[in-house]
């Protein structure tokens, strides 16, 4: 089977950077919605759901193509789909655990421990797929999450109860075996075939959670509802879609990684749109962040072997 070609690394770095700025409107976006009444399980449900719903016709459209003319999967059967649902399954504990942790603690202290992500995914792929872990990798690395805490430093209000704590580190390490489960899937599996699943089954699990702890809302007024689709729209297909696109080319260590600027867009975007202009640790922990990007993204490349 013909490998699909590698794209150049500006190509790539351009993709994550738009990315990035799309994921960066996440925060403010679930702040308005929140502030109009709907829980944070359900905003992650309707965000997964909506973004599910908009991408469906494309995926619909590529099954009846493959009807026509079929072509061999790799990663198929009973196999890839447990694998996908468990890639989907995780995304969902990522975001339950995330946003839930959010009743304990500050912003910032979780947004500190989520952020821990890129050293257990750096590990993960020594321990689990024999991934070398380069010196230049593992400085970038250290250096971002350096100015996470940086970036973090200026909270005066760093109490948290363990459950915040808890779920805070339960939502880096769901999203860590993610990106690396992910690395795998998309070995097999083109975009779309890919994103569908994995939304579709994450919206569900949240659907059930949310269900569970009597945290579902159905939205009344049209105005939360343009924040959810702009949720499904921005952060999620124009954010996280191109992640799982990119992690065909770079390691999933590289990926997880370049999440962290998330935190610096988030903060300029504040500034922008809220007025909030940003501290003095602030821009310094952002360069820092910036910095370890860079530096872990020059050295991490890995060449495409997936299918179209």
């Amino acid at each position: 089977m013909t490998p699909i070609p590698h794209p150049p690394r500006i190509v790539l770095f351009a993709a994550l950077a738009g990315a990035i700025l799309a994921m960066s409107l996440s925060s403010i976006l679930v702040k308005d919605v929140a502030a109009r009444g709907v829980p944070l399980l359900s905003i992650a449900a309707w965000r997964m759901a909506l973004a599910t719903a908009l991408l469906a016709p494309i995926f619909a459209k590529r099954r009846q193509a493959r009807r026509i003319e079929p072509r061999p999967q790799r990663q198929s059967g009973a196999a890839g789909t447990r694998s996908l649902v468990a890639s989907g399954l995780l995304l969902a504990l990522h975001f339950a655990a995330w946003t839930q942790s959010l009743a304990y603690m500050t912003v910032a202290r979780s947004v500190l421990l989520v952020s821990t992500h890129p050293v257990m995914t750096a590990v993960g792929e020594r321990i689990f797929l024999g991934r070398p872990l380069f010196v230049r990798s593992a400085v970038g690395t250290a250096t971002a999450v350096v100015g996470i805490g940086v970036l973090v430093a200026a909270d005066s209000d760093l109490s948290a109860s363990w459950r915040g704590d808890a779920l805070a580190l339960l939502g880096a390490v769901s999203l860590s075996a993610y990106f690396l489960l992910s690395r795998r899937l998309r070995e097999s599996l083109g975009l779309i075939d890919y994103v569908v699943p994995l939304y579709a089954v994450a919206a569900t699990a949240l659907f059930v959670v949310a269900g569970l702890l009597g945290a579902a809302s159905l939205p009344e007024e049209s105005r939360p509802w343009l924040g959810l689709l702009a949720l499904a729209i921005f952060p999620t297909i124009l954010g996280h879609m191109i992640m799982s696109w990119a992690i065909r080319h770079l390691s999933a260590s590289a990926i997880s990684t370049a999440f962290l600027g998330e935190a610096i867009g988030a903060a300029l975007l504040a500034w922008m749109l809220l007025g909030e202009i940003p501290s003095g640790p602030t821009v310094l922990g952002g360069s820092i962040v910036l910095a370890g990007i860079v530096f872990v993204l020059s050295a991490a490349s890995a060449p495409a072997r997936a299918a179209n």
